[in-house]
Order: C-alpha cells, then sequence, then structure tokens
C-alpha cells in the first residue's frame, strides 16, 4: 500500500458538506473499536454510536505503551511505545450493524487491546461557531477528542474548549492505615488495597493489576502519594509533570516523605498525538484527600481560513482542588491542539496548559502534602501569521496555612509542571490506496555506487496491512536492517543507503513483505558494488641540477595530472621535471576515475641550505671595543640572522650585519645562525674578539732639594715616557730626576701597552739654593701673618689685582692647598693644614713667587 500524507482540503470530497452551519456543544460521535481486520479495513465498533457511509473519520489509539514496572525510580518509564498515540484520516464505505468498512487501507497498524477509538470528523463548508463547543469527556474507552473541517471559512465567536477531558485523575481511596514514624512507605507502586499509596493518574500505558497505587508514575500519568498524607505528581504531555509534596509533622507522628512523581515526558512526532496525563492522587486516610486532576483532551481543526473574534481554542489540564487535611492531587497534564488553516485574522489564543497541584489547608501543626504541577501540552500548527499560545506548566500546590513545619517552603517540595511545547504540522496522515489485493509491482535493481554516494532500492507491493523489513546478507546470512546502521526506510517499501562506504562492498539485499492478508513475499536479492574513489599519493627523488624525478604511487585511478607549481603541466604516470629557479613549489597530483578526482598536494625544495660565515673590524682592542660585524655567508634567499655575541652588548642580533659594543676585557665566542627555506647552518667562531684593558696612568713622587724621586703606580702598561717639564724626559719606570733651578714644573707621565695608552699630570715644586730653602723676594706680593695658625692675609700690588692665584706647598713638592683668582686681603683657611714648614706661591699672567710659610696649628 502506497502511504503518503495528504492535503486536509482535498480529502474526503464525496462527503455532503452544508453551506453554512452553527456549531456549538459536541459535535463528534465516538465509538470503541472491538476488532480490526486490516486485510479487509473492516472495524467492528460497540453500539453506542452510529455512523454512515460516506462519513468521514478520526481514527486514534489512545494508549498501548508499555512501561517499566520495577519498584524503583524507572517505574513508569516507557519501554515500548507501540501504536499509542497513532492516528489517521478514513472514509466508511459500508455500514453493516456493528461493523464499518473503510474505503482506504489502514495507514497504521492498530492494536485492540491499545483502546482504538473512531471519532466523527464532520466537514463543512462555511462554519459559525456560536456557543461553545466541547468534546465529551474521555469515560475510559472513548471520548476527549473534539476534530472538524472546515473547507471555506471558519468563524470563531465562542471557545472552542477540551479542558479537563483527557486521560482522568486518580481517586483517591480511603483506606485505615496503621503508619507510625517507624513506617517507610517508600515502593513505586501497591496494590489497590494497601493504604501504603494512593491511586495512579491514568496515562497512555494501562494501569498493571497490582500495581494501581503508589508514588511511581504512569507513564504520563501522574504518581499517587505514598503513606503518609503525601501529594500526588502532576499529569504530563510532551514534557514531564511535576512531583508532589511531601508531609512533615511535629513529634513522632507519620511523615509521608514519599510524593507522587510527575508524569514522564512522552515522545515527540507528527504521526501520534496524545491526550494530556492524569494526575495522581493525593494520599487519603481521613476521607479528606483530593482526586487528581484530568489531564487536557485533544482538538483537531482544519480550516481554509480562520475569523476568530478574541476567542480561544484551549485543551488545558485540570486543576486539583484544595485538601483539608490529607494529600493533595496533582494538576492535570495539558493536552493537545492541532490547528490548520491558510489564513487567520482577529485575536486567537491557543491554550494547552497545565493544571495546577492542589493546594492544602492543614493543622498549625503539620505540613501536609501539596499537589504537582501538571505539565503543559502540545500545540502543532501550519500558519505564519501570528496568534497567542500559552503552554505553561501547572503551579504546585501550597499550603495555605503553612506551619513551621513547613521550613519556608509553603508548597513542601512539590514541582510546577514542566512547560510544553509547540511545531509544525504540514497535514494528518492519510491513505489513497483503495483496498486490493496483495500483488508486486516492482522489484529492487542492484545498485553499482561511489564511495560515499547514497542510494534507494525499492519494492513495491499493492495490498493492505503490509510489513516491510529489509535485510543484507555479507556472509553470515541474512539479517534484519536497523535503524542506526547508515539506513533509512528499513521497514518501508524504499530503503536508502548513506553515504555507502567500501566496506558494503559485495553485500546483498532483499526486502521481506508480510501481512495478515497474504502469504510473505521475498523480494529478488540484488547486490550493491562499490567503487572506491580514487586514492592519489607519490613521493620523489631530487636528482640535483634542478630536476626532479616523481613517482607516481596512486590507487584506483585512470588518469593523472600533475602542477608543479612553476606553471608546468604533465599527465604522464610518473614524470621527470626540471625546474628553471630554485624556490618552493606546490606539487598537485590528480588522480580520475569513473567516481571523480581527487588531488593531493607536497611542498618541493628546490636548492641548498646555506653556509654560515662571518667576519668583524674594529680599530683597536682596548675597552669599550665597538665592533662592526660583517655577513660573509653563502646561499640564496636567506630569510633570517641570528647572532650570539658573548661579552657584547646587544648580547644577540637579527641584523644581517651589527654593531656590538665590548665593555670588558676577554677573549669571546661569535656565533650566527643563517635559515632559508631549504635548511639552516650555524658558525661558532671561539676566542674570535680580544678585548684588553686600557692602562691607566698614575704617579707620586717626593722632592728633596734638587731631586724628585718618583714613585709609578700605573696598571696595564708596559711603556712609560716621562716629561718632566724642564725640556728633559725619561722612559724609566721609576725615574730619579734632578732640577737644576728651583720652580714649579709640570710632569707629564705617559703610559701604553701594545694596543693603546693614556697620560696624566702633576705640578712639583722645587725650592732650593745651595741645598739650603730661603726666602724669595717680594716681588709685589706679601701676606700676613706668619707663622700663621687659622687664616692668612694676601696683600699685593695693584698691578696683580686680575687673575692672581696661590699654591700652598710641602716640603716634599705636594700642593696641599689651592685657590684661583684671590683678592687682596682674602682670607685664607690654613687651619687644617699641620703644624710645620710651608711654601706659599704666587701667580699672575707674567710670574710665580714663591715665600715661606710656617703654621702652628692650635
Amino acid at each position: 500500500m502506497k502511504i503518503f500524507y495528504k492535503s486536509f482540503f482535498f480529502f474526503f470530497l464525496s462527503f455532503q458538506v452544508c453551506a453554512q452551519n452553527q456549531l456549538s456543544g459536541i459535535v463528534n460521535r465516538y465509538a470503541k473499536v472491538l476488532d480490526i481486520d486490516p486485510c479487509e479495513s473492516r472495524l467492528t465498533l460497540d453500539a453506542s454510536a452510529s455512523f454512515t457511509v460516506g462519513e468521514p473519520i478520526l481514527i486514534i489509539q489512545m494508549k498501548g505503551a508499555t512501561i517499566n514496572e520495577s519498584d524503583n525510580d524507572g517505574f513508569g518509564e516507557i519501554e515500548e511505545i507501540g501504536s499509542a498515540g497513532l492516528f489517521e484520516k478514513n472514509e466508511i464505505e459500508t455500514v453493516n450493524g456493528a461493523e464499518i468498512i473503510l474505503k482506504y487501507g489502514l495507514l497504521n497498524s492498530y492494536e485492540n487491546s491499545g483502546l482504538v477509538q473512531i471519532v466523527s470528523f464532520p466537514k463543512y463548508e462555511n462554519a459559525v461557531i456560536v456557543d461553545s463547543l466541547i468534546a465529551a469527556n474521555w469515560d475510559g474507552s472513548r471520548g476527549g477528542v473534539i476534530a472538524f473541517e472546515v473547507e471555506g471559512e471558519l468563524t470563531i465567536q465562542a471557545p472552542v474548549v477540551a479542558d479537563a477531558v483527557g486521560f482522568r485523575g486518580g481517586e483517591t481511596s480511603t483506606l485505615t492505615n496503621d503508619c507510625s514514624f517507624l513506617t517507610n512507605a517508600n515502593d513505586y507502586f501497591y496494590s489497590i488495597s494497601n493504604w501504603r499509596g494512593a491511586p495512579k493518574g491514568e496515562g497512555i500505558a494501562a494501569i498493571i493489576p497490582g500495581k494501581e497505587q503508589g508514588r511511581g508514575a504512569q507513564a504520563n500519568g501522574g504518581g499517587g502519594g505514598n503513606d503518609h498524607n503525601a501529594g500526588g505528581g502532576g499529569g504530563s504531555n510532551i514534557n514531564r509533570g511535576g512531583n508532589g509534596g511531601q508531609t512533615d509533622v511535629s513529634g513522632f507522628g507519620c511523615d509521608g516523605d514519599f510524593p507522587g512523581i510527575g508524569g514522564i515526558s512522552l515522545p515527540v512526532a507528527d504521526s501520534r498525538l496524545f491526550l494530556g496525563g492524569g494526575g495522581g492522587a493525593g494520599h487519603d486516610n481521613n476521607m479528606v484527600g483530593t482526586n487528581g486532576g484530568n489531564g487536557g483532551g485533544l482538538i483537531v481543526i482544519l480550516a481554509n481560513s480562520i475569523t476568530a473574534v478574541n476567542q480561544k481554542i484551549s485543551a488545558n489540564g485540570q486543576s486539583a482542588i484544595a485538601s483539608a487535611g490529607d494529600g493533595a492531587g496533582g494538576g492535570g497534564g495539558g493536552g493537545t491542539v492541532v490547528l490548520s488553516a491558510n489564513a487567520i485574522s482577529g485575536t486567537l489564543l491557543l491554550e494547552a496548559k497545565g493544571g495546577n497541584g492542589g493546594n492544602q489547608n492543614n493543622p498549625t501543626d503539620r505540613c501536609i502534602g501539596t499537589g504537582g504541577g501538571g505539565s503543559g501540552g502540545r500545540i502543532l500548527h501550519d500558519m505564519a501569521t501570528s496568534f497567542s499560545i500559552n503552554l505553561s506548566g501547572g503551579m504546585p500546590g501550597v499550603n495555605l496555612n503553612p506551619s513551621n513545619q513547613c521550613l519556608n517552603d509553603p508548597a513542601n517540595g512539590a514541582a510546577a509542571g514542566q512547560d510544553g511545547g509547540q511545531s509544525t504540522i504540514a497535514a494528518i496522515p492519510a491513505s489513497d490506496m483503495e483496498n486490493m489485493a496483495t500483488a508486486v509491482l516492482s522489484q529492487p535493481e542492484s545498485l553499482v555506487l561511489c564511495s560515499g554516494e547514497s542510494s534507494t532500492l525499492e519494492f513495491l507491493v499493492s495490498g493492505n496491512s503490509l510489513n516491510f523489513q529489509w535485510q543484507l546478507n555479507s556472509g553470515n546470512g541474512w539479517e534484519d536492517i536497523s535503524t542506526g546502521q547508515g539506513y533509512l526506510g528499513e521497514s518501508s517499501p524504499e530503503l536508502e543507503i548513506l553515504n555507502a562506504g567500501p566496506g558494503l562492498n559485495g553485500i546483498f539485499y532483499r526486502c521481506i513483505v508480510e501481512s495478515p492478508c497474504a502469504n510473505q513475499l521475498v523480494s529478488d536479492e540484488i547486490i550493491l558494488s562499490i567503487n572506491i574513489a580514487p586514492q592519489p599519493d607519490f613521493d620523489y627523488i631530487d636528482l640535483g641540477n634542478n630536476e626532479f624525478q616523481f613517482n607516481n604511487l596512486s590507487n584506483n585511478a585512470n588518469s593523472f595530472s600533475w602542477n608543479f607549481g612553476d606553471g608546468n603541466m604533465s599527465t604522464e604516470v610518473s614524470p621527470l621535471h626540471v625546474y628553471q629557479s630554485t624556490g618552493q613549489f606546490e606539487v598537485v597530483l590528480t588522480a580520475v576515475n569513473d567516481c571523480g578526482e581527487t588531488s593531493v598536494t607536497q611542498t618541493i625544495l628546490n636548492g641548498g641550505a646555506p653556509a654560515a660565515g662571518f667576519s668583524a673590524s674594529y680599530n683597536n682592542p682596548c675597552v669599550p671595543v665597538t665592533v662592526q660585524f660583517t655577513d660573509l655567508s653563502t646561499g640564496n634567499n636567506i630569510d633570517s640572522y641570528f647572532w650570539e655575541f658573548e661579552g657584547g652588548f646587544p648580547a644577540t642580533s637579527i641584523d644581517p650585519e651589527p654593531v656590538v659594543v665590548y665593555s670588558t676585557a676577554g677573549l669571546f665566542d661569535v656565533s650566527l645562525q643563517v635559515v632559508n627555506m631549504f635548511g639552516e647552518s650555524t658558525v661558532t667562531l671561539s676566542d674570535y674578539i680580544e678585548v684588553v684593558d686600557l692602562p691607566t696612568a698614575s704617579f707620586d713622587f717626593n722632592v728633596s732639594s734638587d731631586t724628585a724621586f718618583f714613585i709609578n703606580n700605573s696598571n696595564g702598561a708596559t711603556n712609560w715616557f716621562w716629561e718632566f717639564g724642564d725640556g728633559l724626559t725619561s722612559t724609566e719606570m721609576n725615574p730619579v730626576h734632578v732640577y737644576e733651578q728651583s720652580g714649579v714644573y709640570q710632569v707629564l707621565l705617559t703610559v701604553s701597552n701594545q694596543n693603546c695608552g693614556s697620560a696624566t699630570s702633576q705640578e712639583i715644586v722645587v725650592d732650593f739654593i745651595n741645598g739650603v730653602y730661603e726666602d724669595i723676594p717680594d716681588g709685589g706680593f706679601a701676606f700676613y701673618p706668619n707663622p700663621a695658625s687659622q687664616y692668612i692675609n694676601v696683600v699685593f700690588e695693584k698691578s696683580h689685582r686680575n687673575d692672581v692665584s696661590i699654591s700652598i706647598f710641602n716640603l716634599d713638592g705636594k700642593v696641599v692647598r689651592y685657590e684661583e683668582s684671590v683678592k687682596e686681603k682674602s682670607g685664607i683657611d690654613v687651619g687644617r693644614l699641620p703644624s710645620g714648614i710651608y711654601f706659599i706661591a704666587f701667580r699672575d699672567e707674567y710670574r710665580t713667587v714663591f715665600k715661606r710659610l710656617v703654621i702652628n696649628s692650635r
């Protein structure tokens, strides 16, 4: 049977429509499906409703999921979704009492045990909702759905309401209990007669006999509160409901630490629609506990255009009522709204809110369990026009008279339900193939693919209730293809092979078709062949003289193309190529076969590594030495330099020819590294730079009568040259010199070594007459007092008043005090000089006059 999703507005055209319809109340009829014969598309119904030939209907399975029933926190989780929530449109071909035959083959496989119902799907030309449009309550086998179609314009002047008509909330069961503060009612399920648990809310999985009560969720039904007086969990839809609140009492009373768990999240699929789950009941032992809220119902509205007059379409979950001292029920989960229209105008609100958990009016010495909030529901639509949506989860119940046991949380642990979700839907499922005999229409054919390509195998079969299963055989026998193996549609007429890799080469495929209406069909066996894409690879030999031999190492290639990176090409398998210049070249080899072309690139370096070399030049080796380095490296296209200078400043350099200063003496290494695209070279010259200390000139002296004794204090010198100031010289290290007459002499000492030198000078005084010191005539200069103890005053003629200076010498001829530009009657401090005999020298621009000075220091 060919399966597809058909447009909403051109289906069931044969059904009679009315020109104008005013809608209110319940417009749908419901019937429980007792049996299904998919071969003849025959449904056996209960006798609760009558249907007519040509009438469009909605077929939907309300339950059928299998849940985990272990006594742990996994209780209620879905293990198999089965056919729960599957739905489709169809049309009644024949009515025969409680049996109807459908015009079209069934699209889905349904399970009688899953509570399948049919719902009339009235179709109108134009319609106006003049009063509240509602659904019959879900009674455990039918109801809870509003569904209709309008070919023209739908005007909404009153609300469309499917609130609280979904899965039923758990109903409280009052049982006498004998709990104590030692009771630990923490199981996830209890039987209907066990006082330790309250009833679970209804969901898409059937209640398990003997496990009707307790805190574990019932799929999307909320769990019941456990003893003592814990709150029920909220129902859910595609997102979770909130947990109920616990009970805390003072003293040694019975606590209720294990409230109902909120309903679990259901799968999200356009092919499944669900009622909102019922909330779990609160634990009850005094007949004041409350039921869980019912879930929201299901609304399906198809229209060409919609005009809304400030109205809403809602499938909200029911809020649980407040309790007066026993556990409160959880809120119902939001239901589902499907809305399709080409245009919409006016103000419209879509709602599928979760119901609130039940509040609590508890005694002042207790904090009794409140109900968890139901989750928001689901809205599916295909409209780009904006309208308002509310999918909020229900709030948890609160203690209206909170006591100290509530610990600053009036909900005492109860939680809100999660918000619901919305998505787009293009159409609802249907089939256009009328009932027919099972027959093979076309067989799959063998495929030849390139690695990485995708393709489809097709086995077309007509008939009803066909189940397809594709299989493969890789040499170990036939096995079913399952989801996640690189295939799509393994259970459909078309198997899509995704990104076929080399590992699929030579694998056989077939399709098995089973139907309750015919014998098993097996398709032809076909083989899949995979051609591998070319795998280029190469190496090369540098033959020198710019010649390179390229060796082709490719696989699965029929032809080749070489690009040598210098503008030249070749189609040879393994070419010899001569480069016309040195440098770096990107060589690309492209390999080609029937599956396309693939390229690989390698970098070729044509040329040699450099050879580092350098020289240095400087004027003399004495500190400080400035050295100019010259690059003597050989090789093409040197990219970088790196110098290292032991003892130099800077210590390193990247300049090709740096200048370096050496400030300390010694022998120093120099290293140079040069790099080009072909390699690097380093040269180090040990003790290459020699730096010597600069000699320093220094001397001392003593004068006795006419003889001066010189003491050489120089450092680093090997040569000495003395100039005594009287025209005579000496090269001795420590000379003794005899002066022929008294006077002041400038003595200059010049020292040197093999590289450099320095000089220094001092004045000395020689004063003698036949070996005895005498006073020298005044010459226009005088001083007083003499002897002196603290100061002396100088007197001289006016002709000497400019540029007069004095020096005071000891008897060894050394200057002990010196002053320039003294003035007449200047006070010169001599009090710091030791007592003794000194000479004072007066100088002007013409001459020098000596006088003897006696100092008596105090």
